[in-house]
C-alpha cells in the first residue's frame, strides 16, 4: 500500500524524536557531584546556547522545505544541510550569540570544562572538536551537536517529498514541520529541567556542603533537641550506627 505524505511524515517524526531522546549529543552530562553557583550558571548557559541553536537550525531547515516545495529552490536541495541553506545568516548570528553567552556565564575561577562535567565531545562531533581544552571548545561541541540533531530531525520529519505537491499535500507537509518544531521545543525544555533537578540533588551551600548533608544535619539537631546525642544521630541517619541502622 502506498503511504501518503502525512503518514510518511508522522512515521519519520516518530523516528526523529526517538533519535533526539535516546542520543543527546551536546547536552552536558547529568550532575554526579555538587556544583557551585558559578558552575551551575555555566552549565545552564551551555544548555541554553545549544537549545537556541537547535531551534534556529530547525527553523532554517523548515524554511528550506517551504521554499523548495514552492519552487523557489532547486528540487535537489538538501534541506538537512542547514548551514549550506542558511541564506539569511541566522545560524551565524546564533553562533556568535552563543559564544558571547558562554564567555560571560562561564567566566570564573571555579569554572573549567572538566569542572562543569564537559570532559570530551561525543561522537560524531569529536571529529570537529577532538579535544575540550577551554570553554570555546565546549561551545563548539554544543553547537555541533545541536546542528546535527536538528538536521537529523529535519531530514526525517521533513523528508524530501517531490515538488509539485497538491495544496492538500503541502498543507500536510506544513503540519508535520510545525509539529516537529513543537516537539523539539518540548524535548529541549525537558532536558534543561532534568539537568536542573540533577544539580539540585547535589547542590552545595557557601561552606561546600551538599544539600543532603545539610538535611541530615538538620535532622540530627532535631534529634539532639529531644535528648539524643547529635553525633549518634548523624551516624544513625547515615546508616552507620551499630544499634540503629536507618
Amino acid at each position: 500500500m502506498r503511504s501518503t505524505p502525512g503518514s510518511q511524515g508522522r512515521r519519520s517524526l516518530g523516528v526523529g524524536l526517538a533519535i533526539l531522546l535516546l542520543a543527546p549529543l551536546w547536552a552536558v552530562s547529568p550532575a554526579e557531584s555538587a556544583y557551585d553557583a558559578g558552575q551551575r550558571r555555566c552549565r545552564g548557559a551551555i544548555v541554553k546556547a545549544g537549545s537556541a541553536y537547535a531551534r534556529a537550525a530547525l527553523r532554517v531547515a523548515s524554511q528550506c522545505h517551504r521554499d523548495r516545495l514552492a519552487d523557489r529552490l532547486d528540487p535537489q536541495t538538501d534541506c538537512s544541510a542547514v548551514e549550506a541553506v542558511d541564506s539569511r545568516g541566522l545560524l551565524a548570528r546564533e553562533r556568535l550569540r552563543a559564544q558571547r553567552l558562554l564567555q560571560t556565564a562561564c567566566d570564573g575561577d571555579s569554572v573549567s570544562p572538566a569542572r562543569v562535567g564537559h570532559l570530551s565531545c561525543a561522537a560524531p562531533c569529536d571529529v570537529e572538536v577532538p579535544a575540550v581544552d577551554g570553554i570555546e571548545d565546549v561551545a563548539a561541541c554544543a553547537l555541533c551537536g545541536a546542528r546535527r540533531e536538528a538536521a537529523a530531525l529535519a531530514a526525517l520529519g521533513g523528508g524530501a517529498p517531490p515538488t509539485g505537491l497538491s495544496q492538500a499535500g503541502r498543507r500536510c507537509h506544513e503540519t508535520v514541520l510545525r509539529s516537529t518544531s513543537a516537539e523539539l521545543s518540548r524535548i529541549l525544555k525537558a532536558r534543561a529541567s532534568c539537568q536542573r533537578k540533577h544539580e539540585r540533588a547535589g547542590e552545595v551551600d557557601a561552606r561546600g556542603r551538599s544539600e543532603r548533608a545539610l538535611v541530615r544535619d538538620a535532622r540530627a539537631r532535631r534529634a539532639a533537641a529531644k535528648g539524643e546525642d547529635a553525633e549518634d544521630a548523624r551516624d544513625r541517619l547515615r546508616g552507620e550506627h551499630p544499634l540503629g541502622q536507618a
